[in-house]
């Protein structure tokens, strides 16, 4: 009977891409993380007051903004882990966890000392204990998604959504029982949230794949790799401010902003981004594996997702501003009012995301790392500074959304052509006659 019998078995190192049925897995995980992240929002509407909820949102905006500056490890360690594996006569290089621990006890380190000037700005109805578990969350983190990265560098798909899946399921069990049970106070469901960045460990533990990956080397040696993991790091920082932490940057530029209106844009955010962004992100991981392999040869893939990407944006968006509204009101509450303007444009808006992540896939794919970090620099910086504009708070959200990652993606674009033509050239030229 073949390793495919069992539902924590991969293809392994072996394989040089995932079948349909390890993409189907994939995307099934994201799936179930996409359901439990909705769960929590409904939840946390229900449980806590408006204020709170507000407050918890702008808590979940700034989390997982830190945590996706520390996500920059898995891009790294699945092209470090991929390129160990090709047939290049290189010395095998660093432990990849070895890299996170060091990073993520970094980041760690400087988000405790640097709280006091964070934790008001962000946060004022919060706990101060409340730095502690985004702390914690933070090492941990670094430790998954190095996990996910070797996993994918490794080819182990099937591991790979079983550990997505479980620790999205983790997440809403622990928000539930922690709003419903302990009294609904905000600092328990805010831990809630940090708790299940710990899964990981127990994959490594019960599972030959998880295993696997938790010895899994590099391609170049520590130095180098910490060097490419802060540049990946950087990228991530963008990708932190113009996904999950643009909610709690809306509140620092905004002065005083009305819970509702706040929380209401918030909820308006994430559920536009959600159908393209989570299945984007879930399967970056076998992008980048792909475009490593191909070392940019095949630029017309990434022009198709690119245009299927769109498609699905423009078409979300009338759906989504006919619905989009009343849905809002119906699962969180007729305190959350979103116009369908804003609704259907924010969907739209997220395609350009959606364009960013795939080029950048393909950009670190062929190890252009300045051309990635600088593609996403540049995009978070035009949309913070629209963010900044004296304007109105769905207006600034939704131009600083719209615009500033199709600046990105030009870097990217422009980085990858030049890179494919001179492959072209070189080929052409090694050509006898």
């Amino acid at each position: 009977m073949s390793d495919e019998s069992s539902a924590l078995s991969d293809d392994g190192p072996g394989a040089r891409t995932a079948s349909p049925g390890q993409t189907s897995a994939i995307l099934a995980a994201s799936v179930v993380s996409a359901a439990a992240s909705l769960i929590i929002t409904v939840l946390t509407a229900r449980v806590l007051s408006v204020d709170d909820n507000a407050e918890f949102l702008v808590f979940w905006s700034l989390y997982f903004g830190i945590v996706g500056i520390i996500a920059g490890v898995q891009t790294e360690s699945t092209r470090a882990v991929t390129a160990s594996q090709l047939p290049t006569g290189r010395p095998a290089g660093a432990h990849v966890q070895t890299a996170a621990l060091i990073l993520g006890l970094s980041v760690g380190a400087v988000i405790a000392a640097t709280s006091p000037l964070w934790l008001e700005v962000f946060l004022h109805r919060s706990s101060p204990w409340v730095v502690l578990a985004v702390v914690a969350g933070v090492v941990l983190s670094a430790g998954h998604f190095t996990t996910l990265g070797a996993l994918s560098g490794q080819k182990s798909w099937y591991t790979f959504a079983w550990l997505i899946g479980v620790e999205a399921i983790v997440r809403p069990v622990g928000a539930l029982v922690a709003g419903l049970v302990l009294a609904r106070a905000l600092l328990p469901v805010q831990v809630s949230v940090v708790l299940p960045a710990a899964v990981w460990i127990l994959f490594c533990l019960i599972t030959p794949s998880g295993r696997r990956s938790f010895a899994a080397r590099a391609d170049v040696p520590l130095g180098q790799l910490l060097r490419n993991n802060i540049m990946t790091m950087l990228s991530s920082a963008s990708w932190a401010l113009l996904v999950t932490g643009f909610p709690a940057l809306l509140r620092a530029t905004g002065g005083d902003v009305d819970s509702g209106v706040l929380a209401g844009t918030i909820l308006a955010i994430t559920l536009t981004r959600a159908p393209i962004m989570i299945p984007l992100q879930a399967v970056q991981g076998v992008a980048i594996n792909k475009f490593t392999q191909d070392q940019g040869r095949n630029l017309g893939v990434i022009f198709t997702f690119m245009a299927g990407v769109l498609g699905i944006g423009v078409l979300g968006g009338i759906l989504a501003s006919l619905i989009g509204p009343w849905i809002i009101r119906v699962v969180y509450g007729p305190a959350y009012q979103v116009a369908p303007l804003t609704v259907g444009v924010l969907t739209v808006a997220a395609a350009g995301m959606g364009w960013l992540v795939l080029t950048g896939a393909a950009t670190l794919g062929i190890s252009a790392h300045r051309a990635y970090t600088g593609g996403w620099f540049l995009a978070a910086v035009c949309a913070f500074g629209i963010a900044s504009l004296p304007l109105d708070l769905v207006t600034r959200a939704t131009l600083a959304l719209g615009i500033g990652p199709l600046l990105g993606v030009a870097v990217h674009v422009i980085t990858l052509v030049r890179h494919s033509r001179s492959l072209s050239e070189e080929e052409t030229a090694s050509v006898p006659g």
